[in-house]
Formats: structure tokens, C-alpha cells, sequence
């Protein structure tokens, strides 16, 4: 009889409103623990893949850097790159300037249209 009360009693004391409180509270702030390690995760994952973006936008640019460096180490490259920036010509040399046409107004092709709104439109369609 009496380990059927200890039974009882026991059980009364799991199924109270304070046990289940307790419980839920220890919960709760388990689960709220669990979100804000997630969300942790989730902003390190992210900040991971731009890491490792930039990473490799830097390797690419240290790879055309390097390969800049090897071109302008040559005689050819330093002629070539002088030409490029500066625009100059060895002696004897001549530069040469092509223009093309100028187009006219009437047969230009990207002629200005008028831009009108939609109150201009109204109001000529009404004929004011």
C-alpha cells in the first residue's frame, strides 16, 4: 500500500503546474539557445561565401598583376604599354587619327524624340 501511495505521490508532483512550468521554462530558453546558435551559423556561412569571393577576386587580380609585371620586364612590353598610355612613337614614326563620318541630322538614325508625358498626351488627344 504505501508504494502505491510513494506512487501516487510521485506521480502528483511530475503532473503538477509547477513541474510542467519549470519544464517549459527550461525549454524555452533550450530552444531560444538553439535559434540563436542557428542564426550564428547562418550570418558565419555567409560571411564564409564572401570570404571566399573576395579571396578569389583577389587571386585573380594578383594573377593579371603578376602577368602585367612579366610583360612590362620585357622591352616589347615596356614599347607597348608607353604606346598604349602615352601615345608616343618611336622616331621616324607617324601617328595616323581615322575620323569617321559625320552623320547629319536628317539621316541620323538616333535622332532626339520628344518626350512627352501622359498629361501632354491627354490634352492633345482632347485637342487643347
Amino acid at each position: 500500500m504505501k508504494d502505491f501511495q510513494a506512487k501516487r505521490n510521485v506521480k502528483r508532483l511530475i503532473y503538477s503546474w509547477w513541474t510542467i512550468a519549470i519544464l517549459v521554462i527550461i525549454n524555452s530558453l533550450l530552444i531560444r539557445s538553439n535559434l540563436s546558435l542557428w542564426s550564428k551559423v547562418r550570418y558565419t556561412a555567409k560571411n564564409e561565401a564572401r570570404a571566399e569571393k573576395e579571396y578569389n577576386d583577389v587571386l585573380a587580380r594578383h594573377m593579371v598583376l603578376t602577368a602585367d609585371i612579366q610583360r612590362l620586364n620585357s622591352p616589347e612590353g615596356v614599347d607597348l604599354e608607353l604606346r598604349r598610355k602615352y601615345q608616343m612613337v618611336k622616331p621616324g614614326e607617324q601617328t595616323v587619327v581615322i575620323v569617321g563620318e559625320i552623320a547629319s541630322s536628317s539621316n541620323s538614325r538616333y535622332e532626339l524624340e520628344e518626350k512627352t508625358g501622359i498629361w501632354e498626351n491627354l490634352l492633345r488627344w482632347l485637342g487643347l
